[in-house]
């Protein structure tokens, strides 16, 4: 089955003295069952499971977040059946901007 591509959105972050915008790139590849999210441009990252089967990945330079991964995303849906996934990140909101 081929990697299903989801267009990219914006995703506003507020902050205290602007709202920065984030571009945020979905793909989902059903055959692994697998979530990518991309925050940004692709670019060099290193990964760390901050969760079973969640992903988050970070500039090795900035340590920003330009990632996350979602394995198992479609038993995670099944699991959650009110058409919404929460996953945890481990991680503040702040480290995203």
């Amino acid at each position: 089955m081929a990697e299903t591509r989801i267009a990219p959105t914006a995703l506003a972050v507020q902050s205290k003295d602007q709202m920065p915008t984030i571009n945020l790139d979905i793909h989902y590849d059903p055959s692994a069952d697998v979530l990518y999210c991309s925050l940004g441009p692709p670019q060099e990252a290193v990964g760390e499971e901050v969760n079973e089967g969640v992903v988050v990945r970070r500039n090795p330079n900035t340590n920003a977040v330009v990632g996350v991964t979602v394995v198992n995303f479609s038993r995670r849906f099944v699991a959650q059946p009110q058409n919404v996934v929460s996953v945890s990140l481990g991680t503040p909101i702040e480290s995203l901007v």
